[in-house]
């Protein structure tokens, strides 16, 4: 029974002091006998125990009666236990480099006396008990389990691991104006209203042909996607690519639309261009420009360090120009993006109000302007608002200028 020995040492009522009715159990793994209880027979006599053909027979004769003439048969335990391997395993590529295999469970009519693993292939370690779970190089292994019972006996199993290799996705930066204008940004009223975004996925299981399923945040489904926005903001679009595995990696750009839109009605282009190291923010047609571009200047307005009213006024009286104004009626806001704090430049404009609003049309800002000369530029101070698009209105007898502002957190 179970891989151990059971011995029985009886008695024997003929002699008065042979008592020893006790039963013993042997256990051939620790060599170790126990007593676990009495025998619960009665006095045999002319028991004989013997083997035949690798088989053990007890017969315990008989009683004091006459009737106890049995006959036992020792039969050994030749099964192997019986296994319930995890199936193959496909796992995708984690930067923890831990591992979750199923475990293996095992079961036996002797019970189980030992369990055990080895790992080769593209990851090679050992281990005891039915879990493998932990480190796997990426690559082909195979766990091969062994599991023994007390009696002898033992079964071997395995199981396939497939570890994927890291995969990876990156949108590189864009350029939609060319080198005429910043990494990642559209501008308003001057070059492409598109930027098209590719996504350079490597590593992973590709596809046959090497290549991968792609899944834009947009709807596009191939390798690249067009990104249009319709207004001044930031945009942002993601990608999904999945390989061969069905393993995932994402990435994401952000594009910036500036709105560099000046003049009257809008079909002129803001540009800050420098002078005898002096930036100048100029109102130009798109042509000229471009012009400007190829001859170093850049869209939108230049950037300005605001720090208070006197010094904002000492840096425009040091260094910008005002903007020639060719008959032509407008107003320029600059910086944009900026942080609630910004200058508009007047060409023409005999403004007297000033008012901004933010996306859903609430009044957030409004101010009194009391300068009445025709060519200006006016700080204005906000503080802090919170992120977002923002509409400001110069409001004077000719009519109302409007200009789209960018406030980043």
């Amino acid at each position: 029974m179970g891989g151990k020995g059971y011995l029985g040492l009886g008695r024997e009522d003929s002699l008065p002091f042979a008592q020893s009715n006790d039963f013993w159990e042997y256990d051939p793994l620790t060599d170790h006998w126990t007593r676990i209880a009495d025998f619960a027979g009665g006095a045999r006599q002319g028991a004989r125990s013997f083997v035949v053909g690798g088989g053990g027979y007890a017969g315990f004769g008989s009683g004091i009666n006459g009737q106890a003439n049995d006959l036992w048969q020792l039969t050994r335990d030749t099964t192997p236990p019986m296994l319930v391997v995890p199936p193959a395993q496909t796992l995708c590529f984690n930067d923890s480099d831990l591992y979750k295999i199923p475990p293996l469970t095992a079961t036996d009519v002797s019970g189980i006396a030992s369990i055990s693993y080895v790992i080769t292939g593209a990851t090679t370690r050992s281990g005891t008990g039915g879990d493998a779970s932990g480190s796997f190089t990426p690559g082909k292994s195979l766990i091969t389990w062994t599991v023994a019972d007390p009696a002898g006996n033992s079964a071997t199993g395995q199981t396939a691991v497939q570890v994927d290799r890291r995969l990876t996705v990156k949108i590189p930066d864009v350029y939609p104006l060319l080198f005429l204008g910043q990494a990642n940004t559209l501008y308003e009223g001057l070059g492409p209203n598109c930027a098209t975004l590719f996504a350079a996925a490597s590593g992973g299981t590709p596809l046959p042909g090497h290549s991968y399923n792609y899944a834009w945040s947009n709807g596009s489904t191939e390798p690249f996607t067009h990104l249009c926005p319709r207004s001044a903001g930031q945009f942002t679009d993601t990608v999904t690519v999945t390989d061969a595995l069905g393993c995932q990696a994402s990435a994401s750009k952000t594009i910036t639309v500036i709105d560099v839109r000046c003049g009257h009605d809008g079909r002129h282009v803001a540009t800050c261009v420098t002078d005898k190291k002096k930036h100048k923010n100029r109102c130009l047609p798109p042509q000229e420009a471009l012009f400007a571009l190829l001859l170093g200047a850049h869209p939108g307005s230049c950037p300005m360090a605001i720090a208070s009213t006197d010094a904002m006024d000492k840096q425009m009286g040091g260094g910008m120009e005002e903007i020639p104004d060719g008959g032509e009626k407008g107003m320029t806001l600059y910086p944009n993006p900026n942080k609630g704090n910004f200058m508009l430049q007047f060409n023409n404009v005999d403004a007297s109000e000033l008012r901004v609003f933010d996306q859903s049309g609430k009044l957030v800002a409004g101010q009194v302007i009391t300068a009445t000369d025709k060519m200006r530029v006016l700080p204005v101070h906000l503080g802090k608002l919170p992120g977002g698009i923002y509409t400001v209105q110069a409001i004077g007898r000719e009519g109302v200028y409007t200009a789209k502002m960018i406030v980043q957190e």
